[in-house]
């Protein structure tokens, strides 16, 4: 079986494990998130040596890991990487069952994968068994990592009310959808669930979908083919009831926008524009009644 891109079996990737956040103090950051997600972390990792320290959220399928670099060498690359870009979204984490199949797949389509640091998370912060990288190069400049989904730790439930209870969507911008597309939809197997093109907004909105998160990729309409790479933008949280989240967020001290109606029919969504560490962050839910 193929998945819809035509080139990767469908049980390539078992999850969308998660997203990691580069930040530059792991406490505010941790603090900020915890009320903008209404939930405390899951975990903690403290490594010696003046490595990163992290923490992170588990949600009904998704994980959040918060990362910040520590005072020693072995941080370097984090610190530099928050220097040049700032806080923000870092990587993308895909799970798979057979992370040693999944490198021969990759390696067949001349994407050469390589070790990467990363953590068990059920064994107090030790280093994954098995976790690879995929070379920016082939992703268009967004990091992603591939990890081991026995290694990553069971998500938490989808919470009730104003609480975030999942990762609805990633989104990417991208000056040549088309290479986008090839990158998501072709070399990594992700099924292409949407291709819209938005006339009167000059947008195209491409829609990748795995294990019930999306990964947004947005373009010019008829963008001409170059080398720019693709970069973040942002990130949408679900919950069940967005004035119930609205009202909670605010009451934490953050900056929320009124709550208004999205662009998907029968949605409601609100922005929260503090405590983000750098993300541009959307919660989306139902209208509801």
């Amino acid at each position: 079986m193929v998945s819809d891109g035509g080139i990767l079996p469908r049980r390539m990737w078992s999850s969308f494990a998660g997203i990691l956040l580069a930040v530059r103090d792991l406490a505010p950051a941790e603090t900020a998130y915890a009320s903008l997600l209404g939930r405390q972390p899951a975990w903690r990792a403290a490594p010696g040596g003046g490595g990163s320290t992290s923490s992170g959220f588990a949600l009904a399928n998704a994980l959040l890991e918060l990362r910040a670099p520590g005072a020693g060498a072995e941080a370097l690359g984090l610190r530099e990487w928050i220097d040049a870009r700032g806080e923000g979204l870092a990587a993308i984490v895909l799970a798979t069952d057979d992370v040693a199949r999944c490198a021969r797949e990759l390696g067949g389509r001349g994407i050469a994968l390589r070790a990467a640091e990363h953590r068990d998370l059920r064994a107090g912060g030790a280093p994954f068994a098995a976790a690879l990288r995929l070379p920016a190069s082939a992703t268009r400049g967004i990091p992603v990592l591939v990890v081991d989904s026995a290694r990553v730790p069971a998500c938490q439930d989808a919470g009730s009310g104003g609480r975030v209870g999942a990762l609805d969507h990633v989104v990417l911008a991208s000056r040549d959808p088309d290479a986008s597309a090839a990158v998501w939809g072709g070399a990594l197997g992700l099924r292409l669930a949407l291709d819209r093109r938005f006339e009167a907004r000059g947008l195209r909105i491409l829609f990748f979908r795995l294990a019930g998160v999306t990964l947004e990729v947005t373009g010019p309409l008829d963008a001409p083919a170059g080398e720019a790479p693709d970069a973040f933008f942002g990130v949408a949280w679900r919950v069940a009831d967005v004035r119930a989240a609205r009202e909670r967020v605010a009451a934490a001290g953050l900056d929320v926008s009124e709550v208004r109606a999205g662009h998907k029919p029968g949605t409601r969504v609100c922005t929260v524009r503090s405590g983000t560490c750098g993300v541009a962050t959307l919660l989306i839910g139902p209208s509801g009644p």
